[in-house]
């Protein structure tokens, strides 16, 4: 690093007033304070990180390195450990964390003058996902400005977008290594058979260890009690890992069971076979223990979507008429599926107990509610996080909305709603173009979009967001071949 001059030491005072002037003024909103000093001390960041030019490429191992912390923040860290500590706000770990992998992610990004001068798209699909990145950005600022509750929604929102977009752009910038995108599958199989094990021990003795573990720690142990009941459905215990949800286990389970499956269809020489039938089988686990129907589903549309591009590929590279040619037969195909199985998927979404029967009800009132609101205001939306309040309903004495796409369309109206949609769709029909075009990143685009398809599906009856990170990450993942092999410095 350059040494130190005069224009740090003034920048260095600065920051320091400014944090000093962010305390005092927020003194009685501990929320918005929090918001405010993380917003300025990632500005801190950013400048150093700009001062610091260096112009060496960027270290596979660094690399992996950030993939390994995005992961095991990601997965492992409890969502539901809150701790209070005396005269401070109380504090989510897996948020700091998460914060302080977000800032290294920006240093790392921000401190190389090639990576800056490449945050400039000069290719079609990456200009317009980048369009609407910013579109939506633009748009959920607008929303937390126009909330009732102004002071937790821009801290919600300035949450959202410094993370989602910091690991998208790191994705988009960095994935172009192939040896990364190993690393990182390997990382999904390794945490794929760690929370199977969890939720194994989770069946066996009928409860979450990490609770009895952590809830000493927790500044919120009746919570913790009482989400543990809310657990049980007809008397069995639905596991949920280092998850704060089932589901959420139960949709890690779909995303690693689609790249396992992709490591046996398309086998590389370099990856042990055991290996890989251990990771499809935690997978399966996760997906089967959490008992979420709507896991099962998801998990067979991805799955179907990625043998479907398997058994379409062509042997050899071929042209763009021929790939179109195949994607429309990908469509029908998928369709004509779809039509054939719809009344297997009724019976299961319908479910065989009483409990599940209730939940799908729920479901269809959050539904209706959501469109009804949606039709009321249906450009800007009410607000961010008005969602649950305006659209949810009471489950066990906690207002809940099991649907990430009536939220985000009520709370921010149905143009964000529409380009959210987007974001992830672009990119998925491109990658399943470059695969039925004979692309030699086959193996990773068909993985990587039939996970994203199975996010995708499975937002519909899930409103925590916990995993939302994964799905950016696919995104740039995708668009970091889509764009070509340009280097990494």
């Amino acid at each position: 690093m350059k040494n130190l001059s005069i224009l740090h030491l003034v920048f260095m005072l600065f920051a320091v007033i400014g944090l000093a002037f962010v305390g005092l003024i927020t003194a009685f909103s501990p929320v918005l304070s929090v918001a405010l000093t993380a917003m300025s001390i990632l500005a801190v960041i950013v400048a150093f990180a700009l001062f610091h030019d260096d112009v060496g490429p960027m270290k596979i191992k660094n690399i992996n390195i950030l993939i390994l912390m995005f992961v095991g923040v990601t997965v492992f860290w409890p969502t539901f450990l809150n701790l209070h500590i005396p005269l401070l706000p109380t504090l989510n770990l897996r948020r700091l964390l998460g914060m302080g992998m977000m800032a290294l992610i920006i240093y790392l990004l921000m401190s190389r003058r090639s990576v800056r001068q490449n945050l400039v798209p000069d290719h079609l699909t990456e200009r317009v996902v980048l369009i609407i990145a910013v579109l939506m950005i633009l748009i959920r600022i607008y929303s937390a400005f126009s909330a009732p509750f102004f002071g937790s929604a821009i801290a919600f929102v300035f949450w959202e977008i410094c993370l989602y977009f910091s690991i998208f752009l790191f994705a988009v910038l960095c994935l172009k290594v192939e040896e990364s995108r190993k690393f990182f599958i390997n990382a999904l199989l390794v945490s794929a058979i760690f929370c199977a094990l969890i939720a194994i021990i989770e069946a066996s003795i009928g409860k979450n260890f990490f609770v009895d573990l952590l809830s000493p720690l927790s500044s919120d142990r009746e919570g913790l009690n009482a989400m543990m009941l809310s657990r049980y459905r007809e008397g069995v215990l639905r596991a949920q890992g280092p998850f704060e949800h089932p589901l959420l286990l139960a949709e890690f389970g779909s995303v690693v069971f689609v790249f396992a499956l992709a490591l046996l269809l398309w086998p590389a020489q370099s990856q042990s076979r055991w290996f890989v039938i251990i990771g499809i089988t935690s997978a399966l686990i996760c997906v089967v223990l959490s008992y979420s129907r709507s896991a099962l589903i998801c998990t067979a549309i991805g799955s179907a979507w990625l043998v479907a591009l398997w058994f379409l590929r062509p042997k050899v590279r071929t042209d763009g008429s021929r790939a179109f040619f195949r994607l429309v037969i990908l469509g029908v195909s998928i369709t004509l599926l779809a039509l054939l199985s719809w009344g297997v998927v009724q019976d299961i979404a319908q479910g065989r107990s009483h409990a599940e029967s209730e939940s799908t009800a729920s479901r269809s009132i959050m539904m209706n509610k959501g469109i009804d609101l949606m039709s009321e205001k249906p450009i800007l939306g009410f607000g961010v996080g008005t969602g649950v309040a305006l659209a949810g309903v009471i489950s066990r004495g906690i207002p809940t909305l099991d649907n990430y796409f009536i939220m985000i369309g009520v709370e921010s109206g149905l143009p964000y709603l529409c380009l959210f949609m987007l974001f992830f769709i672009i990119p998925v029909m491109k990658s399943a173009f470059q695969v039925l075009r004979g692309d030699a990143e086959s193996a990773f685009l068909s993985a990587a979009s039939a996970a994203l398809i199975s996010l995708f599906v499975m937002r519909s009856v899930l409103g925590i967001t916990y995993n939302i990170p994964i799905a950016f990450f696919l995104v740039g993942a995708l668009i970091a071949i889509q764009v070509g092999s340009r280097k990494v410095d």
